[in-house]
């Protein structure tokens, strides 16, 4: 029983690591969203910024070489932005499948937690039946040797 017990106590703790785990990464998956969305907003605010600026440069020869400046910056940003999309994306992709790594942990703790419970039930069970074989076992002993004393 102490054993079941102690394994019991291990599964629990495992179900509440897997869970704590499990609560970690998706406070990393929302900060991650949360952190590319502010990303793009501020990639539109900077898009916006540059079509002010072209447009001022179309007004005069001198902006000129400012427009193509500006469009290298348009390019450069846009890139970044793709990278920062793509190892952002890569980052959820890892954070999601750890998520479920640790769901996936957590349900087995859960399964290894029931068994363990049907396994202390059973115990239980066969326990008190062996306690009533037992007390069976002693009254027939006693009724034998009062018969053998009353036959002697």
């Amino acid at each position: 029983i102490s054993e079941l017990e102690v394994n019991a106590e291990w599964v629990e703790a495992d179900k509440q690591q897997a869970s704590s785990r499990a609560d970690t990464l998706q406070q990393k998956v929302d900060a991650l969203q949360k952190q590319l969305a502010d990303r793009e907003a501020a990639l539109v605010t900077l898009q916006e910024q540059i079509r002010v600026l072209q447009a001022e440069g179309r007004a005069s020869q001198s902006t000129a070489m400012a427009g193509e400046e500006m469009k290298l910056a348009v390019a450069r940003l846009e890139e970044e932005k793709t990278l920062a999309a793509q190892r952002q994306a890569v980052e959820l992709n890892q954070l999601t499948q750890r998520l479920q790594q640790a769901q996936t942990v957590a349900n087995e703790s859960q399964q290894r937690g029931r068994e363990l419970e049907e396994a202390a039930r059973d115990h239980d069970e066969l326990h008190t039946e062996l306690q009533k074989e037992r007390a069976a076992r002693a009254r027939a002993e006693e009724t034998s040797t009062r018969l053998q004393d009353e036959l002697a």
